[in-house]
């Protein structure tokens, strides 16, 4: 069994209500519930929002009164299910293309316990990775479907953010190689981002990563050395 973890964030002016809509359907089309679970964490949205979100049917909803971030709301998340139960957390602006996905997440760490961190990899996200059979192995793990191992959760704990956006997968993956634990995409599920970006909510996120990336850095350099611990209890 995995569960699956997403924080909707939609106001009236970032336009996200039919991103979150389109990824969700997507999201149920391929994800047998009678396996998996979901879990979709509020984060203080609209009206139409929260209407929308109780119309659906065998999910999880976790309603807040202001926005904690990403990072916050989805460790709620993690704190309902099992410690044996694989965690995945995804964004609200993908789309799945593959039914059956989760099991294939599920198998793949199964048989690789040494991965802590296992990611769906989009066509647009590049970088340093070594081909091994189905495998991409990298040290970033971009966070826009991962999975932890339910092992590394249990010395990790729960995601640590610096604000309400950004940095939190970059963290993480490092917290999980400094735990000893290896990181890997499952480049054969494909999927798709799609939110269009070039938006007031979009410039937003990059301006508030770009205010924290200096400090970001540090405590992951501080991570590495071990100068800092890779357990955070969560808040």
């Amino acid at each position: 069994m995995a569960q699956i973890n997403i924080c909707i964030y939609c106001t009236e002016t970032n336009d996200r209500l039919k991103l979150a809509k389109e990824s969700i359907a997507s999201l149920m089309d391929t994800v047998d519930l009678n396996k998996h679970s979901i879990v979709l964490v509020n984060n203080n949205s609209t009206k139409e929002t929260a209407e929308w979100l109780s119309t659906l049917k065998r999910v999880n909803i976790i309603t807040l009164s202001q926005n904690v971030g990403t990072a916050r709301g989805i460790n709620l998340g993690l704190r309902l299910a099992d410690k044996d139960v694989v965690q995945i957390k995804s964004d609200e602006d993908v789309v799945w293309h593959q039914s059956g996905w989760a099991d294939e997440i599920e198998r793949v760490i199964l048989e690789h316990p040494e991965i802590g961190i296992l990611g769906l990899k989009r066509d647009d996200v590049y970088g340093n990775f070594t081909e091994d059979g189905e495998l991409l192995w990298s040290d970033d793990v971009m966070g826009t479907c991962i999975a932890f191992n339910p092992e590394l959760l249990e010395k990790i704990g729960y995601l640590f953010q610096f604000s309400n956006y950004g940095f939190e997968d970059s963290l993480v993956c490092v917290r999980s190689m400094a735990s000893g634990f290896k990181n890997a995409f499952l480049p054969a599920i494909k999927i798709s981002h799609i939110d269009p970006g070039a938006t007031i909510y979009t410039e937003w996120k990059k301006r508030e990563a770009s205010a924290y990336l200096q400090e970001a850095s540090i405590y992951m350099d501080k991570i590495k050395s071990g100068q800092l611990s890779y357990y955070y209890g969560g808040e």
